[in-house]
């Protein structure tokens, strides 16, 4: 078989799906499996093409929350913890999983930052959302990953540094980003000052800490 796909690119077959004997679908892409270092063990296709993780990259978001004892100090359940490494079709189960995740984390669905869109799982069945229903940020297919987001800063103690740089982001309009491709330059403005900020914080942290840090004077001592 050709490890090159018929249109060009340099894709290799990785799956076939076949109807009896014959062959349906021919599914090509490119995969690279690299060591600790970064050195390339095995390859299919180009291990070089540049691609996007998207949402195949949430489990590996949720890895330090589990790691770092997340799931036991919350009582997260296991599909709960599966919420937070996958989309979900903000079905009203996922919805009440993901607002116990908050409530459990102490935060509410304000603080997703994840945006508001019609549950998935209307398409999904070929209906339309019922007439006059209002939805939130517990229904993003996304939200169970924000949540896991807030609960990793609750685990690390970030959770001021994280509201900082979402409000500098809200500040230089990032969202219009969604809506106008031409505002990319207001993220090369906000990534900038949003580090700045947390250098600022960092500091004043570390006076105060070393404030803490100064010798008490015993004012029952004679002087």
């Amino acid at each position: 078989m050709s490890k090159v796909s018929p249109s060009g690119s340099p894709h290799a077959p990785l799956a076939i799906v076949s109807r009896g004997d014959a062959t349906e679908s021919v599914h090509y892409g490119s995969v690279a499996v690299v060591d600790a270092e970064g050195r390339l063990l095995f390859s299919a296709g180009d291990p070089e093409f540049l691609t996007t993780t998207r949402s195949a990259l949430k489990p590996l978001q949720a890895l330090p929350f589990v790691a770092g004892g997340g799931v036991e100090r919350f009582g997260f359940s296991t599909p709960q913890v599966a919420l937070l490494c996958a989309s979900h079709s903000g079905e009203p189960r996922h919805v009440e999983a993901v607002s116990d995740m908050l409530d459990r984390i102490g935060c509410v669905p304000g603080q997703l930052l994840c945006g508001v869109h019609p549950p998935l799982y209307y398409a999904a069945n070929d209906e339309l959302p019922p007439a006059g229903a209002k939805f939130s940020t517990l229904h993003h297919n996304c939200s169970g990953k924000h949540s896991g987001m807030l609960a990793t800063a609750r685990v690390f103690g970030q959770s001021l540094g994280a509201a900082l740089v979402a409000v500098v982001f809200a500040m230089l309009g990032v969202a219009a980003v969604t809506h106008d491709p031409t505002h990319i330059d207001t993220i090369r403005n906000a990534m900038p000052l949003a580090l700045w900020m947390a250098t600022a914080v960092a500091a004043v942290g570390a006076m105060v800490s070393a404030l803490r840090l100064r010798p008490q004077v015993d004012e029952s001592s004679p002087r």
